[in-house]
């Protein structure tokens, strides 16, 4: 009898934070090519207006509860952070529950992400992502974080610029 072996492409838990400078860069669709899953707590359902939340579903994001423990871990985190918000902690509590990378590039979120042993990644590491998986050009990357720059949103300096000098490289435009 032949055994078939299902692979099950990895999981990453991702903030509204990472969504917005996505969709900032016109690269929402684009995360959903990616060969692995996203899922957001159920709290981020009502911090997400734009795009609907409804669409992200549709395209592949998956929606996860904090068990009970998780939502006490939560209602602590809240109480000794004032930042980030409720459902960026909630992220945060989520990816430690099921022991997977946190993806955000919210400054914030990020020190009580190291506080608390969480592992994460930020944009331009997905962006990255994007780049080796072939999903975009190392061009468009760099187009994408230009965009991002242009309506505020701010990815950590040093991670990007390291980012695109290997992607110039890569390329042969350095």
């Amino acid at each position: 009898m032949e055994r078939h072996c299902v692979t099950v492409p990895p999981l990453y838990v991702i903030d509204t934070n990472a969504i917005i400078d996505l969709l900032e860069a016109d690269l929402i669709a684009d995360l959903f090519l990616l060969p692995c899953r996203f899922v957001v707590s159920d709290f981020v359902q009502k911090e997400l207006l734009h795009p609907p939340f409804t669409t992200l579903v549709d395209l592949g994001l998956s929606v996860q509860s904090l068990s009970q423990d998780s939502v006490h871990e939560l209602m602590d985190l809240i109480d000794r952070y004032p930042h980030p918000s409720y459902a960026d902690l909630s992220v945060l509590v989520l990816a430690k529950q099921v022991k997977r990378p946190l993806l955000t590039g919210d400054r914030a979120l990020i020190h009580v992400a190291v506080a608390h042993g969480v592992e994460w990644c930020g944009t331009c590491w997905l962006l990255d992502y994007m780049v080796n998986s072939r999903v975009i050009t190392p061009e468009k990357a760099i187009s994408s974080l230009q965009k991002m720059r242009l309506q505020k949103r701010n990815p950590p300096q040093d991670e990007c610029r390291q980012t695109i000098l290997q992607w110039k490289k890569y390329q042969g435009l350095f």
